[in-house]
């Protein structure tokens, strides 16, 4: 990833997401086009990916959840 650095929650991706923007979005001075443009992908490459993860890990959750009560 080019723009977004270290982003391991929903939270981090957007907060980032809106910084980047506020930097290279072709409305402002430096802005730029492509640049808005690359920052658009990799956000929706990283919040599906993150969407994934979530939804992963909350399978398990529930999968365990599930083995416990089938135990009792």
């Amino acid at each position: 990833m080019k723009y977004f650095k270290d982003v391991n929650t929903l939270e981090e991706l957007r907060r980032q997401y809106k910084q980047l923007l506020k930097k290279y979005h072709p409305d402002n001075a430096n802005g730029s086009t492509k640049a808005t443009q690359k920052i658009n992908a990799e956000y929706e490459q990283l919040l599906k990916g993150l969407k994934n993860r979530h939804e992963t890990t909350i399978i398990i959750i529930e999968q365990k959840h599930i083995n416990i009560i089938v135990k009792k």
